[in-house]
Order: C-alpha cells, then structure tokens, then sequence
C-alpha cells in the first residue's frame, strides 16, 4: 500500500498486533524452561530488528523521488521569483518547497482549472510535473501551444532506480491578444472513403464511418503535402481539430493519442510536434471535439513533406471523425 496511507492506519495495527506480542511473551502459555525463554526472546528481538532492514530499500526510502528532485531543482531556481505568485500544480510536494498554503486560492489553484471557465489571476504561474499528469489532464506538449503560458525551464531529474521524471515552470502572460481568421482549408476529411479496415461503419460522429486508430492501424489518413505547394507559404500558423470517441482512456501518459505534425527533408525529420489528445477528453465513449493551433516553422527546402495526422501508440483505440486542418492569419 501506499505510504501515507500505511501511517493512518498502523497505530490501530499497533494495537492489534499487541494481543500477538502479549501472547507470545505470556511464558506460562509457552513453557516454563529458562533455556527456551531465552531462545525465544533472542529469537524475537533478532527478527525485530532484522525484518525491516531485509525488507527496506534503504537507496529508495530515504530517498526524492524524480519527481521530487526535479520540483525542488525549479524550487531552487524559481522559488523567490515567484514569491507572492498564484500557483497552479497537482503536486503538493510542490507547496512545501515554493512555500505556498493549498487551503489560500490566492497562492494555490488545482492545475486542471487552467481549461475551466474560471478567471486566472494575474502574476499566475504553473508548476509542472509529470507524475500527476493523469490527475491533471495537462500534458508539457499541449502547455507549449497554450497562448496564454510561456516556458520558463524544464527540469528532469532521475529517482534512485534510474527512472527520470520531468517538471516544468511557466508564466501566465494574459489571454490571448491576436485575432485569427481562416484563410484557407487545407484538408478535410470524413473518413467515409477510406478502403483500410480503420473505417468503421458502426460508430461515427458525422456522414456513415469515422476511422479506427489502434494497434493495428496506428496512423489516421492525414495531410501530406511539400512546403512549397499553395496554398501553404512557411512559416504558418494552423488550426487542426477533429472529433474522438475513445473506448478507454489510458492511464499510461506515454501511451496517449496525439495529434502530430513534421517536416521532413530528404527522409529525415527535422521538425516534429505532438500534441496529447487524450489529455484532452472527458469521457468514454463521447464524441469531444480537440483542437490546437501550431505555428509550422519555415522550410529548409519547398521540396520538403510537410505530415499532420493523428497517432495512437496504445492497443486501446479511438474512433476519429471530421479531421479538419485550416490556415490562419491575423485579422486587421
């Protein structure tokens, strides 16, 4: 079981276990021969004090977590910057080293309320990590594309079995001040023509069939096009949405649907985003709409494949229907 909730119940086990201990050194109930008192005793103290180092991994108890480590390594570098700072984590080893109350809205919120309807105040800050990202819903690659928080430093440390864990501060600059129109649709697609066994009829959002990613079928059908084709001109800013009906959710945070775009030159890829669809979505077996927008960098070459698409690594599948992919500009 889990440590902490070891610690509430073991003085009730204390007491429990004291009818045991009462009963074993009851000499009478056992024998009244000195030499096997003795023995006894010898015998119990030695397993007392024994037991715990056999079973204790000292390198680990004694020990940060990654997770731990890589929040008080942004403790140590962020910590006064971000004194008086409303901060949003799902951490709570986070409150003791940035010294901040979880009971005082002014200096903690629940990171989750950053994609509710809910004010965030200004001189607001994230803490980032990604042991809690399943409780919070908000995955490092999607806080990257969130106009609204810029990336101070990303920190990664390791626990005492070598497994790394990662944390990240950002700053909450304000809403987003730019306007953005569609300029042009780059591609659209219903899935109702696909000839792969990804297009299923039995379950779809719009029209008669959405497509499958699974396992077997790990990539949608998608955009492929080169950078220099109209109506594209890099470096662009583009909206991808698409409707998802997942059978499960993952736990797993790097088993999760994403959405993916890359350029490639000459086979090689050398600009590659992702974005965590799941992290997205709510429920089960309910159609939820996701969307981003994603600024594509500058082409080495007008000759280079430019691939947006969706991705699921899991064995546990996702239905996908209207994928769209739209240019933006900035309204005058």
């Amino acid at each position: 079981g889990l440590i902490r909730v070891l610690i509430a119940v073991i003085p009730c086990a204390g007491i429990i276990c004291l009818r045991g201990f009462n009963l074993i050194t009851d000499w009478k109930v056992i024998c009244t021969n000195e030499v096997v008192k003795k023995l006894v005793t010898v015998l119990l103290v030695v397993s007392v004090l024994l037991t715990p180092y056999i079973q204790l991994k000292t390198q680990c108890a004694f020990d940060l977590s990654g997770n731990q480590k890589s929040i008080l390594k942004a403790s140590e570098k962020y910590k006064k910057f971000l004194d008086g700072h409303t901060i949003y984590s799902s951490a709570g080893y986070s409150a003791i080293v940035f010294n901040y109350d979880l009971f005082d809205s002014s200096q903690y919120r629940r990171l989750q309320e950053i994609n509710q309807l809910k004010k965030i105040p200004v001189g607001s800050a994230i803490v980032w990590d990604d042991f809690y990202t399943n409780e919070s819903r908000i995955a490092h690659s999607n806080l990257l594309f969130d106009e609204r928080f810029e990336l101070l430093e990303t920190f990664e440390s390791a626990d005492c079995m070598g497994y790394p864990n990662k944390s990240a501060v950002f700053m909450y600059k304000g809403e987003p001040a730019i306007n953005w129109m569609v300029s042009d649709t780059l591609f659209s697609h219903g899935f109702e023509a696909i000839s792969t066994t990804a297009r299923k009829s039995e379950v779809f959002y719009s029209g008669t069939s959405s497509c499958y990613v699974d396992a077997v079928n790990p990539y949608s059908p998608g955009l492929i096009m080169k950078a220099g084709s109209a109506p594209l001109i890099l470096p662009a800013t583009i909206r991808i949405s698409a409707m998802f009906n997942p059978t499960q959710i993952p736990f797993d945070k790097n088993m999760h649907a994403q959405f993916v775009a890359s350029l490639t030159h000459n086979g090689v890829d050398y600009f590659w985003q992702s974005f965590d669809v799941d992290n997205m979505l709510r429920n089960n077996k309910t159609w939820e709409n996701v969307s981003f927008k994603l600024l594509i960098p500058a082409a080495k070459d007008t000759a280079d494949v430019l691939k947006i698409y969706i991705w699921n690594p899991h064995k546990t599948g996702i239905y996908v229907d209207d994928l769209l992919i739209e240019q933006l500009q900035e309204k005058d």
